[in-house]
């Protein structure tokens, strides 16, 4: 089986480590900056394409005109059905939406979005995914999937709470990491996740929402605009 990453190396590198665990006969194609060219010449090489960079380059949909090709995308910041509603021409790849955000990639279990809730693509997907050998959770398509939108929510909350003065950074770490078993405390957390990363989803869900618990602290987003 051959595959394509497209995106940063940090995130193929965790990719690789998790796909090759499960299934160890898959073969790797690297492409760190999307070429909408080089896909449409090359994609007959490939069994699958993995974009990782999608969130932040959402327009490569219209690249993917690959007659039945599984296409999955790092979709943590867009709605499928929203960014297919905006092509064109009919969709004609199999698009799936995957969070691939940095330390979300491999685990046990993925979490999975479609653009067509139908039974005829879940079960597409369900062979893909016996195929790739792993487990996943359908959830719905919406703007924040679920453990990221959960996640933004619970660092920026820390960060309102740091820039009142409410606790230091180490202390509300150690707070949710003993007092409620996280795996890590949420500075620990962004840190892995990636700032900027935490501050793009926050935006995204509060434009799709409205929802105050999602409007970013003005910390945070000093943090991601400065690469802190």
């Amino acid at each position: 089986m051959h595959l394509l990453l497209v995106g940063n190396e940090a995130r193929a590198d965790e990719m690789r480590r998790k796909l090759s665990s499960a299934n160890p006969a898959i073969e790797y194609h690297s492409m760190p900056i999307f070429r909408h060219e080089t896909i449409a010449a090359t994609h007959h090489r490939y069994d699958i394409i993995i974009d990782l960079s999608f969130d932040s380059y959402p327009d490569a949909l219209a690249a993917y005109n690959l007659p039945d090709k599984p296409v999955l995308v790092s979709a943590v910041c867009h709605s499928l059905a929203a960014a297919v509603a905006e092509l064109d021409r009919p969709l004609r790849c199999q698009l799936i939406g995957i969070n691939a955000l940095p330390t979300f990639i491999d685990r046990p279990l993925w979490e999975i979005s479609l653009p067509d809730p139908s039974p005829q693509y879940r079960q597409a997907a369900q062979q893909l995914f016996n195929r790739l050998q792993i487990d996943y959770r359908l959830i719905d398509d919406r703007v924040g999937m679920a453990t990221p939108r959960v996640v933004s929510m619970i660092i920026n909350e820390a960060y309102y709470l740091l820039q009142e003065r409410g606790a230091a950074a180490n202390d509300i770490d150690a707070a949710l990491k003993l007092g409620v078993n996280y795996p890590y405390g949420p500075f620990e957390w962004a840190e892995k996740i990636g700032i900027a990363n935490i501050a793009q989803t926050l935006e995204a869900v509060y434009h799709d929402t409205h929802d105050e618990r999602y409007k970013i602290c003005p910390l945070l987003k000093k943090a991601a605009l400065v690469g802190q």
